[in-house]
């Protein structure tokens, strides 16, 4: 999945939409139940034999949610700057062939780098796509 501005301007709206403050997991019983902060407010319980893992992703996915997303805008403006110069250094490195430049290939970003940065959004893509998934899959309020 391919994070837009327009995609990433959604999940911000359905974070800010939900329970403010940091979520916490807990136990009710034998449930184990989300929390957010002092007021120990519950907007999500999780029942079942894996409702305890489940509590523990979502709180942290509430919790992570605009790290991500700010780390995808990064990586993303960085893959453009990549992008960009290396375009440009290709450009200079065929004039320097033809002749009409300065030597610059040293310069040249490699396409390890550009696939490192593609492989670390891919990453949190994923990571998000999981996070998408989990929000909407909470209890309207």
């Amino acid at each position: 999945m391919t994070y837009t501005p327009e995609r990433i301007a959604e999940l911000r709206a359905i974070e800010a939409a939900a329970t403010p403050g940091e979520w916490l997991h807990g136990e009710y019983g034998q449930s184990p139940y989300i929390v957010h902060g002092p007021k120990f407010q519950s907007p999500a319980h999780c029942y079942g034999s894996n409702g305890r893992n489940n509590a523990s992703f979502i709180a942290a996915a509430r919790n992570e949610l605009l790290g991500l997303l700010r780390e995808i805008e990064r990586l993303q403006a960085e893959q453009i700057r990549w992008t960009a110069e290396n375009a440009t250094l290709r450009a200079e490195w065929e004039e320097e062939r033809a002749g009409k430049s300065v030597a610059i290939q040293s310069r040249i970003v490699s396409d390890c780098e550009l696939a490192a940065a593609r492989s670390k959004i891919a990453q949190l893509t994923a990571a998000n796509a999981q996070l998408k998934q989990e929000l909407a899959m909470r209890p309207e309020r």
